[in-house]
């Protein structure tokens, strides 16, 4: 599964809040999930807070700077040893440009060091250190000669010792970057000017004080750049170095490498890498075919195969020296020096999220017009879509789909119905039977349901049909209370309209009896559906057409094995409601998505919250700023649900997004076409928490029949953490404001909401995120409840 990251900057005035700086590129490790450390060019250090960590105050800032070294220093990396200590590493310019360390204690907000040691007595650059375990590191770099080196440090308190040094190659050696993959061993990646420039690693062995090299692998035949190296397990790295990154496999002393996969189509400077676990990673550069922007990747592991998400600008800007590490598995920090805000030290904080789509090849199921598609999941790999045929005298038909990765291929169609069927729902009760419900064409228009069973794989046989309604019925949906009960909604035709309801029981495989009818909403009642949160409850949404078509829902208790009887009426749109569809997210909340003819027919969603009988809603959100139709909504998982419509402000294409839910709240990542033509009867179906089947009729491709299989991305979001409004020399650390007033603005307007977008610029479009409120041409009030702060 490959993943997408989008990064949100700050403010266009940010500058370092926490970070840290690596000035080769090489990824630096964190302490713990709050606290990271930040490096200036003025050879300063100081422990940060993170924003997060210090939400109930106004103002979230460092503690004070301490020197660590009284001269110039460059190529300096830093490396955390426990949750109090780091090493830092780094060229000595007040001493001959000796490669020099140092152990920073940290009590509270405030580091102090010991005693600088030198590790190598000559012109030392590129360097690069990482932890082996809390009293080791290893550091590599270029020596005096410009042999690539290393050098084993052991740490007692707050001093540091070093062994023998060790050539690893014997060489001109640059972007030396070092990771550890366990505590005896690391890797070294490198460019080898003995060898052309070619990008190179090596596995290093610790006994000791002492590290030995095993023999050199080309990981690049070409001149390799700004290389940076990260470990993802015990046996496993990966290197990322000019536009390109390699997997590579550890066998005792030897690396192996898998194929080079390109993560961006031109150059790429300053390149850093971190591992968010053992499968993903992600890369921070400078893209330089895109104006030197800084950008992000998420790169997804398989075997020895890299592939890669969506590239994200995280600032739009010329960005240099980023470096990026890992807070968690979900998030990361990438510190940089900010090109276009006077060079500023910058960072910015991302969380990674599943929130994004892509879809496998499409398949046809039926070759003919296909309408009122309705698909049920049966197991992880196979699902069963259930359809009026108008290919084939508009017969009601099934079909059984197996899931192959994401690929989808269909056994035969089997008639269920024998005369016009519309109104088609299907639902699973088992891994080996279904419910079909429909409206009968060829009995007067009577509900109607069927019992299928499947067998082989890929063969469904259907039982005897039984009518649960005795009058023309509409807007037919089932759902399965468990394996042996259903529950069906419609518009009841014979009854003035009304929403009516009734429980299905079924014995002996295939036959299905129903209880009592029971009215909902006494009125005309459209777009019927129906969800289950647990064996005995079900929520039902429609359009009631008795009370202005506003969308409106309602909770149904089953007693007595085939009784319902229904709570209050609630709207959820006040509004006129179309192509309502709902899913069950857990036993007490249910996401509703419908076209809101309130709101210019967008396509729109929302949370319910559910005790007893009772159903409140939180506040609806737009999902699609078009008309949607054909709308239909599946859950992947407590937290997440994935939306299919035709997308009438992209050429009706089937068009799918993931909305994230939090509480009461629920918020969407980007689209996803997945079928670039007109498509209407769609349905959408869950195999597992990362993967949905759509049904749909192809307009585009003469009414066929279509399915196709999609998959989740991890993306990223990051919310606004405040404003930093004094300046400060590049890398330094400042007063960060989450709430009060903040000046040194020009040309606001008094009592106007102000947003950031994407690209750091403050606007007045409510759809960015929300920054504050202007008190006059000069200053906004910020209200830290106008935005969230990460928790990291």
């Amino acid at each position: 599964m490959s993943k997408a990251i989008d990064f949100f900057k700050k403010d266009m005035s940010s500058t370092v809040v926490s970070s840290y700086l690596t000035m080769n590129g090489a990824a630096a490790e964190d302490l713990s999930a709050n606290d990271v450390v930040s490096l200036n060019d003025d050879n300063d250090v100081k422990k940060g807070l993170t924003p997060a960590r210090t939400v109930e105050g106004k103002i979230a800032q460092h503690g004070s700077e301490e020197v660590f070294n009284s001269g110039s220093s460059v190529y300096i990396s830093v490396t955390s040893i426990d949750s109090t200590h780091v090493v830092v590493a780094y060229q000595d310019g007040g001493t001959s440009n000796y490669g020099t360390a140092v152990v920073g204690t940290i009590s509270g907000t405030t580091i102090s060091f010991g005693t600088e040691v030198v590790f190598n007595s000559g012109n030392s650059a590129y360097i690069s250190v990482t932890t082996l375990d809390s009293t080791h590191v290893v550091i590599a770099y270029s020596d005096n000669l410009n042999y690539g080196t290393a050098v084993v440090g052991t740490i007692s308190g707050t001093t540091i010792s070093f062994g023998s040094e060790v050539v690893f190659n014997s060489a001109y050696s640059v972007y030396i970057s070092v990771t550890s993959i366990d505590s005896t061993h690391v890797v070294v990646a490198y460019r080898d000017g003995g060898a052309s420039g070619y990008g190179t690693a090596v596995v290093g062995t610790v006994s000791g004080t002492t590290i030995s090299f095993g023999s050199e692998s080309v990981f690049n035949s070409g001149n390799t750049w700004y290389i940076s190296v990260t470990s993802i397990d015990s046996t496993h790295v990966v290197v990322a170095y000019g536009n390109s990154a390699v997997v590579g496999t550890i066998s005792d002393t030897t690396i192996f490498f898998g194929s080079e996969s390109v993560f961006n189509s031109g150059d790429t400077y300053h390149n850093s890498i971190t591992t968010l676990d053992s499968t993903h990673v992600v890369i921070s550069y400078q893209d330089r075919g895109n104006s030197d922007y800084g950008t992000a990747i998420v790169g997804t592991i398989s075997g020895t195969t890299i592939s890669f998400g969506s590239e994200s600008v995280f600032n739009s800007a010329s960005t240099t020296y980023d470096s990026v590490t890992t807070l968690d598995a979900t998030h990361v920090v990438v510190a940089y020096q900010d090109g276009g805000n006077s060079d500023f030290g910058t960072t910015v904080v991302s969380e990674i999220m599943d929130i994004d789509m892509e879809f496998g090849s499409e398949s046809v199921f039926n070759s003919g017009t296909s309408e009122y598609n309705s698909v049920t999941t049966i197991d992880s790999t196979h699902v069963v879509i259930a359809y009026r045929d108008d290919g084939n005298s508009d017969y009601g038909t099934a079909v059984v789909g197996t899931i192959s990765g994401t690929t989808i291929s269909f056994g035969s169609e089997v008639v269920f119905n024998s005369a016009s069927s519309g109104y088609t729902s299907v639902t699973s009760i088992d891994s080996t039977h279904v419910v079909v419900v429909y409206t009968d064409g060829g009995n007067s228009g009577y509900g109607t349901a069927i019992v299928g069973t499947i067998s082989s794989g890929d063969t469904i046989t259907f039982g005897s049909e039984v009518v649960f309604n005795s009058a023309n019925s509409g807007y037919t949906s089932v759902t399965s209370l468990d394996s042996t009960h259903v529950v069906v909604v419609y518009k009841d035709v014979g009854n003035s309209d009304y929403g009516t309801a009734i429980v299905g029981t079924i014995s002996s495989g295939d036959v299905i009896t129903f209880g009592s009818e029971s009215v909902f909403n006494s009125a005309n009642s459209y777009y019927n559906s129906v969800t289950a949160l647990d064996s005995t409850h079900v929520v039902v949404v429609y359009e009631d057409k008795g009370n202005s078509s506003y969308g409106t829902a309602i909770v149904g208790t089953i007693s007595s094995g085939d009784t319902i009887t229904f709570g209050s009426e609630v709207v959820f749109n006040s509004g006129t409601t179309y192509r309502i569809s709902v899913t069950t997210l857990d036993s007490t909340h249910v996401v509703v998505a419908c076209q809101d003819g309130g709101n210019s027919n967008y396509g729109t969603a929302i949370v319910g919250t559910i005790s007893g009988t009772t159903i409140t809603f939180g506040s609806e959100v737009v999902f699609n700023s078009g008309t949607s139709n054909y709308i239909s909504v599946t859950t992947l998982d407590s937290t997440h649900v994935v939306v299919a419509c035709q997308d009438g402000g992209n050429s009706q294409y089937g068009t799918a997004v993931v909305g994230t839910i939090s509480g009461s709240s629920i918020s969407f990542g980007s689209e996803t076409v997945f079928n670039s033509g007109d498509s209407d009867y769609n349905s959408v179906t869950t195999l597992d928490s990362t993967h949905v089947v759509v049904a749909y009729r192809d307009n585009g491709n003469s009414g066929y029949g279509t399915a196709t299989v999609g998959e989740t991305n991890d993306t990223t979001s990051t919310d606004i953490l405040g404003v930093v409004r004094e300046d400060t020399t590049t890398n330094n650390t400042v007063k960060l404001i989450i709430d009060g007033i903040v000046d040194g603005f020009t040309g606001l307007t008094p009592l106007t909401d102000y947003y950031v977008s994407g690209d750091g610029t403050l606007t007045t479009d409510s759809d960015d995120k929300k920054l504050g409120t202007a008190l006059s041409p000069t200053q906004i009030f910020l209200d830290s409840t106008d935005f969230v702060l990460q928790n990291i």
